[in-house]
């Protein structure tokens, strides 16, 4: 029976103990243990430690929803008004991975609300950072209606590069032919005349859509 009762988290451990339960367990085992002593009434300080290693781990399982709500309790039970929006940046990072990007705005919304400028800008380039990786992601996987997606939503992140916008326009515009997106190619075409489309482009989307192709210069 004592051995038992050694095997199982109790609400009166202290954090270094719960690490010290855990550490020689599997993702899956912590998992349980875990989601299984969140159900307890437990002293906020250590619900938002023991959701924070939850997080951590389904993120680290690509189990990114699941994160995303661990995260979300996190910084629910967080005082301090900068560990609470690293938390919600958290959760805003986990629903983007999750492709929830609409969730994620929210998350991040909540996570830029109490911080100053020079915090604000540092956690929109961590969220940049990983709307580039997910965007090429996507192209690798031939998942072009979400890289959509996520090129623009860099396009309309504020802090990026007005080079790197143009770059991205390419990759709109392209990826707005290939998939028969003639509205939206058109309507970035008017706002990007300086870029240079291929007449291959231009030509094939004039065919398909019975439209006289536009005048523009080659690469």
């Amino acid at each position: 029976m004592l051995l038992a009762k050694r095997d199982v988290l109790r609400k009166d451990m202290q954090k270094h103990e719960i690490e010290e339960f855990l550490k020689d367990k599997g993702d899956y085992v912590q998992m349980d243990h875990l989601t299984r002593f969140m159900k307890e009434t437990l002293p906020l300080d250590t619900k938002k430690f023991v959701a924070s290693i939850l997080g951590e781990t389904y993120e680290k399982r690509g189990m990114n929803l699941d994160a995303a709500r661990m995260y979300y309790i996190s910084a629910t039970h967080s005082a301090n008004p900068l560990e609470k929006s690293k938390f919600f940046k958290k959760e805003g990072i986990a629903y983007v991975k999750a492709g929830q990007f609409d969730k994620g705005d929210d998350a991040l919304g909540r996570a830029l609300a109490d911080v100053k400028l020079n915090e604000k800008v540092v956690i929109q380039k961590e969220i940049l950072a990983v709307y580039k990786i997910l965007a090429e992601e996507y192209l690798k996987k031939s998942r072009l209606s979400e890289a959509i997606k996520a090129f623009e939503k860099i396009r309309n992140i504020n802090i990026t590069p007005e080079d790197e916008k143009l770059e991205i326009d390419k990759k709109l515009l392209s990826l707005y032919e290939r998939l028969g997106r003639i509205d939206q190619y058109l309507s970035l075409r008017k706002k990007t005349d300086n870029i240079k489309i291929p007449e291959r482009a231009t030509n094939a989307t004039a065919q398909r859509y019975g439209r006289s192709a536009p005048k523009y210069n080659k690469f």
